[in-house]
């Protein structure tokens, strides 16, 4: 039965001591014969050469960015555009090393496919992306719909 307005129960905020009895009583999972179980399917899951449900291939997008031989070929980049935006034109500022044609397409770290951009033309250039995308996947489906 709710409470009128303005009322409120006697043991608002109070927990219930019968109820955390029962609770650390039936807590299978603290219990230590189950927890030694759980430790060996765990040993037993990652020796077989488990991964968590996220892993993929080992390989992280942002871990290749920080590697020594990037940052070597990004400054490289930099100097031969004068540490200029080549969109914008703004000079100096905090810079990005942009393929032109997707690494993920054309696995090329050559000076050929990189441009310096500023951080909001880089950004502007990666919306306009999503939103071509995103254009596609719309027309795709209304294919299909038909």
């Amino acid at each position: 039965m709710p409470f009128k307005k303005g009322n409120v129960p006697y043991n608002k905020g109070l927990k219930n001591p019968e109820l955390s009895k029962r609770q650390k009583e039936n807590n299978v999972a603290k219990r230590p014969e189950v927890r030694i179980k759980m430790s060996e399917a765990r040993k037993r899951f990652f020796a077989n050469g488990g991964h968590n449900w996220n892993y993929i291939d080992g390989s992280s997008k942002s871990r290749f960015y920080m590697l020594e031989e990037w940052i070597k070929i990004a400054k490289e980049v930099y100097k031969r555009d004068n540490y200029t935006c080549q969109i914008c034109g703004k000079k100096g500022g905090t810079l990005n090393a942009h393929h032109k044609i997707p690494y993920s397409i054309s696995k090329d770290n050559s000076l050929i496919n990189l441009i310096t951009l500023c951080v909001s033309c880089h950004a502007k250039i990666h919306n306009n992306f999503r939103e071509i995308n995103k254009e596609r996947k719309r027309k795709a489906q209304e294919v299909r719909i038909k």
